[in-house]
């Protein structure tokens, strides 16, 4: 099995990572806000949001949330206005780019992790965007899309330079990596992408009771959760989040989600092999 070194982040080089990552979701706020467009801020992100005022101190990453139809257009359209060092990295805009998201990506810096190291993608320090999509209200629909999406997803993530990865997963989930892999074995990663995006893309959120993200099932939210975008602070700055904050936070951590998790857990979870901030 090939081994990979990962770079130690320090917490200098985590600060400057989390300086950039914040300038690209300022600049993400600026074009929605020109182009109309609705997006909340999600997972970790809100979470430092309410528990720590910003950032997760161990964390490393942004993310966001946005309806299905507004995700699509700003891949569309975001590009022309987005600053000069920010790109869409998305599998409609790189070929070998595979997921069932997208990325604005600093371009001036790198940040090469073990999982797409192979991949002929923009590698550099970035803001992750997830989809919120519609879910059938008959549970044996929802069961049906279920097994669907989760073949993609599997074949999807066999596509990444996954060695030093999948070591951790447990004995179960080796398993199903298996099985789920002879289902998809003839069609490419690339491929895999494309078809679950439009899959996704079936079911409108507006008409849908309850909607998802991160294509997970396990986890569905009534769509009122997210509704018009309430105002929270990160860092010191504004910016948009879920209507009902509580509810989502809820929904996604447990009623505890404000109690930090113990310091053995305090842990970032990006495996990185290669960063250069370049001239930043």
């Amino acid at each position: 099995m090939e081994k990979i070194d990962l770079v130690e982040i320090t917490s200098e080089n985590l600060e400057k990572i989390k300086k950039i990552e914040l300038d690209i979701l300022i600049d993400i706020d600026r074009v929605c806000k020109k182009l109309n467009l609705i997006y909340y801020l999600c997972a970790g992100t809100l979470l430092g949001a309410v528990r720590h005022g910003g950032f997760i101190p161990w964390d490393d990453d942004i993310d966001i949330q946005m309806p299905r139809k507004d995700y699509n257009y700003f891949i569309e359209h975001a590009g022309e206005l987005l600053a000069e060092n920010h790109v869409v990295s998305s599998y409609s805009t790189e070929k070998e780019f595979i997921g069932d998201f997208f990325k604005v990506v600093d371009c001036r810096t790198k940040f090469v992790e073990i999982s797409t190291r192979k991949r002929n993608i923009t590698k550099g320090i970035y803001v992750d965007i997830f989809p919120i999509d519609g879910v059938p209200d008959n549970k044996l629909s929802r069961n049906f899309r279920s097994f669907k999406i989760s073949l993609l997803k599997q074949r999807i993530s066999n596509g990444y330079s996954i060695n030093e990865l999948y070591k951790k997963r447990s004995f179960k989930g080796k398993i199903y990596n298996s099985i789920s892999g002879l289902f998809t074995f003839f069609i490419s990663p690339e491929t895999a992408t494309k078809k679950l995006n439009v899959f996704l893309s079936k079911k409108d959120y507006p008409d849908s009771k309850y909607v998802m993200v991160e294509s997970k099932y396990k986890r569905l939210y009534d769509r009122d959760i997210f509704g018009k975008p309430s105002l929270v602070m990160f860092e010191g700055l504004y910016f948009y989040a879920p209507s009902d904050i509580k509810g989502y936070l809820e929904k996604q951590y447990g009623k505890d989600y404000m109690i930090p998790p113990p310091s053995d857990k305090q842990t970032s979870h990006h495996y990185c092999c290669e960063l250069d901030f370049g001239d930043y």
